[in-house]
């Protein structure tokens, strides 16, 4: 070794320049002051004057696979394995993170908190892990969890302690890749598929909605809906969403099972359809609810107190009771309370009420409006008689009214007696015919 201090071991062989052992220090005579392990007169293993330990060539260009570990007060400790400085992997000491990275560099660029261990948590590209295991948001893109088979079939399976090592244990949640779905199965049986067209089917491997829940035979609840509150006319429900006019998503209709009665042991609910009626948002005490089914069965259109077995409308909230009356129709104003219509609506009988008298009668009518129209019922204008009329409307033309006193008259809405007949036959005067006394009559 000239110029340089060596200790030679030669073998069994003798010695020569390629059978020997060599440690040399500073074997260059450059300064440097590098101890150097030679084999067969070449560097295998350096120890630089620095403290780096090199196995092989030192990671300065690309060369043989290299060891290195390093570290001074002001440098991380490290360890390295790679080709070249510019192409190698990492694991090393971040003193000033407390953590231990790993991390590699491609092709001069590094990515050095690829997995990081610190206070007992594990981070993948994640330099500060608050969980037990923390993935992402140390800016690296497409971040996340890849599970790749190279065949169809399972490509997950997580199963109960005890269980882990039972390749057919039914304990465990296996996810499956099927060519045209993901099924999640548990007890060795499919629970839920996601078809790659979007269909979702709990309790079915084959949806047609895409959302699609099919429940055993003996069970007829298939899925319910939980809200933690428990106040008066408070609901929870599925909501109804289109887009309106500006592309905006929007809540058209809502339907809603709701506490009537929250009383611990005499609980009573109800079920509430609300629509939007314009405002654009859902208003408070349930404004917009159009219909609700009672606890005791009772049903109410345009009103969420019905007092029968089905009530429409509620003009005020202070109607009588109606005992068991089964259908109220209630109108606020006067107008059509029911109408019930023939084949293509060429007939029809109306039940309705004018505004401000009152009056309720029934209408028959046919395709030609109010010509041949016929009403019957009660004239409050009139003294509250029974009226028949040849109109639409009573007291225009009346062909036969009763009165409270139970005089019926035929042609005059006044009668002044029990049958007073009125009309022209053949330009004669008018027909009275009245009882004088009871075997008599003129």
């Amino acid at each position: 070794c000239s110029g340089s201090y060596c200790l030679n071991a030669v073998g069994s062989g003798g010695a020569s320049s390629t059978g020997q052992t060599v440690v040399a220090s500073d074997t260059d005579a450059s300064g440097a002051e590098d101890i150097v392990f030679q084999t067969a007169g070449t560097t295998k293993m350096t120890l630089t004057n620095g403290g780096d330990l090199n196995l092989g060539s030192p990671l300065t260009g690309v060369g043989s696979t290299s060891f290195s570990v390093s570290s001074t007060a002001t440098t991380d400790a490290s360890f390295s394995i790679g080709e070249a400085d510019t192409d190698k992997a990492d694991m090393f000491w971040d003193a000033s993170n407390g953590s231990l990275n790993f991390g590699t560099t491609d092709n001069s660029t590094a990515y050095p908190d690829t997995l990081v261990i610190k206070n007992g948590k594990v981070g993948i590209n994640n330099s500060n892990p608050t969980d037990a295991l923390t993935i992402g948001t140390d800016g690296v893109v497409d971040q996340g969890i890849l599970l790749r088979s190279d065949t169809v079939g399972q490509f997950l399976a997580v199963s109960s302690k005890g269980n882990y090592a039972t390749v057919s244990s039914t304990n465990k949640l296996i996810l499956n890749a099927g060519s045209n779905s993901v099924d999640f199965s548990t007890g060795g049986v499919t629970k839920m598929t996601l078809q790659n067209s979007g269909e979702v089917g709990i309790g079915t491997s084959t949806p047609s909605h895409y959302l699609e829940v099919q429940t055993p035979s003996s069970s007829y609840d298939a899925f319910a809906m939980y809200r933690p509150i428990n106040g008066a006319n408070n609901g929870v429900g599925p909501s109804y969403l289109l887009n309106n006019s500006g592309g905006t998503k929007t809540a058209y209709a809502k339907l809603t099972g709701g506490i009537a009665d929250n009383t611990a042991g005499a609980e009573k609910g109800f079920l509430g359809l609300m629509v939007a009626d314009g405002s654009g948002t859902w208003g408070s005490s349930y404004q917009q609810e159009k219909m609700r089914v009672t606890w005791d069965g009772k049903v109410g259109i345009g009103t969420s107190t019905p007092i029968s077995t089905f009530q429409l409308g509620d003009w005020d909230g202070a109607a009588a009771n109606p005992g068991t009356d089964s259908i109220i129709m209630d109108l606020n104003n006067g107008g059509t309370i029911a109408k019930f219509r023939g084949y293509n609506h060429n007939s029809e009988v109306v039940i309705m009420s004018t505004g401000g008298d009152f009056d309720p009668y029934l209408r028959f009518a046919t395709g030609d409006v109010n010509l041949n129209d016929w009403s019957m019922g009660l004239d409050d204008t009139d003294g509250d008689k029974f009226k028949i009329s040849r109109d639409n409307v009573l007291g225009a033309n009346d062909v036969l009214a009763i009165d409270s006193t139970g005089n019926v008259g035929i042609g005059t809405s006044s009668p002044v007696t029990r049958l007073n007949i009125e009309g022209n036959s053949l330009a004669t005067s008018s027909a009275l015919l009245s009882r004088i006394s009871d075997d008599t009559w003129g």
